[in-house]
């Protein structure tokens, strides 16, 4: 992949898992029928993912990686979107590192980033792709 593609995603294409629970710490047998139904449909399943806690301050690198793990033992994934980024560049480490440890792991996913606004030019190469509008077509 590789550089992000700055824009809108287009939701009739993408589709992300949230729940109150996160991935939680077990598979919901709903969940895994309702992801396998949108993919065989065409669509690209992402698994959710918040970056800052409660009081503003980002979660740590590990706290988040290992959310994204725990989605990914339960469930089949294209990719994962990364919501509340930041748009600064004193947080762009952070992002970068999140989007390694993910292509680490498989090169392949699709890493979606919402800063919900213009980033820096340097935040592509920390996500495929930026939302950074809630506009949809």
């Amino acid at each position: 992949m590789g550089g992000a593609d700055v824009g809108r995603v287009e939701r009739r294409r993408y589709g992300d898992l949230q729940s109150e629970q996160r991935p939680g710490y077990a598979a919901e047998p709903a969940y895994t029928s309702a992801l396998a139904s949108f993919r065989a449909a065409g669509g690209t399943a992402v698994a959710y993912v918040h970056t800052h806690n409660s009081d503003g301050s980002l979660r740590t690198a590990a706290a988040v990686d290992d959310e994204i793990n725990r989605y990914r033992s339960f469930y089949q994934f294209d990719g994962i979107f990364i919501d509340e980024m930041s748009n600064t560049n004193t947080d762009l480490t952070y992002y970068s590192t999140l989007f390694r440890l993910d292509q680490a792991k498989n090169a392949n996913y699709l890493v979606i980033g919402n800063p919900g606004t213009n980033v820096p030019s340097g935040y592509s190469a920390a996500a495929d792709k930026l939302v950074r509008s809630r506009t949809t077509p």
